[in-house]
């Protein structure tokens, strides 16, 4: 279904990742690495560990390294100079190195189209992520999710970026970032407890069938809230469906009684639902679909996600919107 990635799939991973060649060359650095080394990517890719730590040789993590190339095995160790946990993991070109977490205000993760798919088909990248089996799980969910739904990850992947670009313009911590990229990802799961009867009708519903679909948002409650670590993404599966006079479901919030990442994620999707072709009408042009998301200003939508929305437009390329 997905590309096989390469390394750029780390790019914006908060760990620091390194890839270095058997003559213990630079081939790949991070965002993370290279502000912790405090040099340019560019300046570190062509050079050597030791040319760039002159006094590395002495240490215990270039013993470790070492060590994986010449054994081909994986090293996990605590540096005590830098007080991180260090992972080294052999790769065919040589060794990766990655540090395992990092402290809060250093977390920097930011959504790639291609990251979740990706990291789950590399094999050797795969295990060097710390939360993979937490990927694989959100994976699989999106599988189900495309095979019941057919909804298209290309939608699923678009609305994440720029769910998450919005969050970011509306100054969501970026502790806090990686719970509304679990959420857009997975904000119709509930979809999965609907009869194929109903999810996949193409005649108009009727008002029994539209109550339950409208029951999805209480399926995918019933579904993560018993899992702690998506517990926190649950605001956007859970309330994205409400609006900001009270009139949405299933709780009926209004206004910021509904979470602030349901109402930027309530935006983004019925932006880029409208920007698209279905079965039962052509895409809109941008102008219309603009007129209606001013026009739900105060009505479905938080006034000031729409402000901020409309800021986004004003270059779109920069906030992932088309």
């Amino acid at each position: 279904m997905f590309q096989t990635p390469d390394y750029t799939i780390l790019d914006h991973l908060a760990e620091i990742c390194e890839v270095v060649d058997f003559n213990f060359r630079y081939l790949y650095v991070n965002d993370a690495a290279a502000e912790h080394e405090q040099t340019p990517k560019d300046e570190m890719l062509g050079q050597t560990i030791l040319e760039l730590h002159p006094n590395i040789e002495t240490t215990p993590i270039f013993s470790r390294l070492k060590e994986c190339m010449n054994e081909r095995k994986s090293i996990e160790f605590e540096d005590k100079l830098s007080k991180r946990k260090i992972k080294i993991e052999p790769v065919p070109e040589g060794a990766l190195i990655h540090s395992i977490g990092l402290p809060a205000h250093k977390t920097k993760v930011k959504i790639n189209r291609k990251t979740v798919p990706a990291i789950i088909n590399n094999g050797y990248l795969q295990r060097s992520i710390r939360d993979q089996s937490k990927v694989l799980e959100i994976e699989g969910w999106l599988d189900a999710l495309d095979l019941r739904t057919k909804e298209t990850n290309e939608h699923i992947l678009r609305v994440t970026d720029a769910t998450v670009a919005l969050a970011k313009m509306a100054g969501v911590p970026d502790s806090e970032i990686v719970h509304i990229r679990r959420g857009a990802l997975l904000h119709d799961i509930g979809k999965t407890g609907i009869p194929d009867t109903i999810l996949l009708k193409s005649d108009t519903l009727t008002a029994e069938e539209w109550e339950v679909i409208r029951k999805h948002p209480v399926y995918a409650y019933d579904l993560f809230y018993p899992i702690e670590y998506l517990r926190s993404c649950l605001p956007i599966p859970y309330s994205h469906h409400e609006k900001w006079d009270g009139t949405g479901y299933p709780q009926g919030l209004k206004g910021e009684q509904i979470p602030l990442s349901a109402r930027l994620f309530a935006v983004i999707d019925v932006w880029d639902r409208l920007s698209s072709d279905c079965v039962y009408r052509k895409a809109w042009p941008h102008e219309k679909i603009m007129e209606y998301i001013q026009e739900q200003s105060g009505f479905h939508f938080d006034p000031q996600v729409v402000d901020l929305f409309f800021q986004a437009n004003k270059n779109p390329a920069k906030f992932g919107l088309r």
